[in-house]
Formats: C-alpha cells, sequence, structure tokens
C-alpha cells in the first residue's frame, strides 16, 4: 500500500478566480456545526463554512510551520481525491457610501 503524501493540494477561489494555489499539511474552518480541520487523505466531501469580514476564519497550514489566514462572508470546500478546493464570497463593497435619503 502505497503512503499518503503530508502535503495535499490547497485551492482557493473567489469570485474573480483562482487566488491562492499551493501545498499544505492542514485546512481549519468553521462551519454551522463547529470548527473542522482537514489533513491529508481525509475522506470526500463538501460543507458550507462560516466567515467574518473583520477575523480571519480560513487558515492553511504549511510543512514549514507557517499559517496563512483568510478572510471570508460565507464560502463552501470541497474535499475529492486529497485536493482540498474553496470557494469564497467575499463583501467587496464595503467602501461603498451608504445611500443617503432625501
Amino acid at each position: 500500500m502505497a503512503a499518503i503524501s503530508e502535503e495535499f493540494q490547497l485551492k482557493i477561489y473567489n469570485d474573480k478566480g483562482l487566488i491562492f494555489d499551493d501545498l499544505v499539511i492542514a485546512v481549519s474552518a468553521e462551519n454551522e456545526v463547529g470548527p473542522l480541520s482537514i489533513l491529508s487523505g481525509h475522506s470526500n466531501f463538501i460543507t458550507t463554512i462560516n466567515g467574518s469580514l473583520v477575523e480571519e476564519m480560513l487558515f492553511a497550514y504549511f510543512k514549514d510551520g507557517t499559517t496563512k489566514g483568510f478572510l471570508l462572508e460565507s464560502g463552501v470546500i470541497k474535499v475529492y481525491d486529497n485536493i482540498v478546493e474553496v470557494y469564497l464570497v467575499l463583501d467587496l463593497n464595503l467602501d461603498i457610501p451608504e445611500a443617503k435619503l432625501s
């Protein structure tokens, strides 16, 4: 039996396309049930994830011990054949001033 590699591919997309593509050793996020973690060899699944526009809620962990966090409004994580794809929903309109009533 072949050994499963410690690292796996993480691809993150937003409405503009691919924004992150690298090898990681873990991914963590939170869904409606609570925190979740994905390691190499995880079973195939798909879930929605919760977000926050002021606190990073999706994290990628690298073999060298570093971590990268991502802000998101919400999203979907798909795990298939030891590849993790994340589709983020981001609020890109934070700088639009509110309409004034006359």
